[in-house]
Formats: C-alpha cells, structure tokens, sequence
C-alpha cells in the first residue's frame, strides 16, 4: 500500500496554527492570558489535521511506523530541549 507522507494543502495552516500559538504563549508572558482561549482552539484544529495526516501515512505495521514517527520527532525535540536549557540556563525539570 503506497502512503502519503504529506499534505501540502495543510502544511501551511499547520504552520501558521503552530506560530498563533507561540505568540499567543510569548504575548501572554508579556500582557496577560488575552489570546489563550483562541490558541486553545488553534491547537485543537491543529492536532485534528495532524491525526488526519497521520492517518494517511499509517502503512499497517505498527512498529515500523513508530520507528518512523520516533526517527522523525527525536531530533527535533532534543534540539528543544536543549535550546531551551541554553536559553534558561537550567536543566528541564525531568520530572514533569
């Protein structure tokens, strides 16, 4: 069975869903929690069309697509991770 790894229709939206969030998060550190209700329903949105689009690349095997899916996100999140501990001059409090 052939998958779709992306919809380029959605790629855009996701990204600017994903960036309302984060100046949502950055403005409401700054003047106050004005924008969180519509960031919730921004994140929402957002993880509705990425199950959509993981569905589409879901092939049936289970473990190659975890493989996949930990290929794809671990590097991205340990970069996170670390900029963040760089930035805050701390280690991220692994017990959370």
């Amino acid at each position: 069975m052939k998958t779709v790894s992306r919809v380029a229709s959605l790629d855009g939206l996701r990204g600017l869903l994903a960036a309302f969030v984060m100046i949502a998060h950055y403005l409401s550190l700054r003047h106050g929690p004005n924008l969180l209700p519509e960031a919730r329903i921004a994140v929402m949105m957002f993880f509705l069309m990425s199950g959509y689009v993981l569905t589409l690349s879901w092939d049936g095997n289970l473990p190659i697509f975890l493989v996949r899916r930990f290929i794809r996100l671990w590097p991205v999140f340990a970069f996170c991770l670390t900029l963040g501990a760089i930035l805050f001059a701390q280690a991220p409090p692994w017990t959370n």
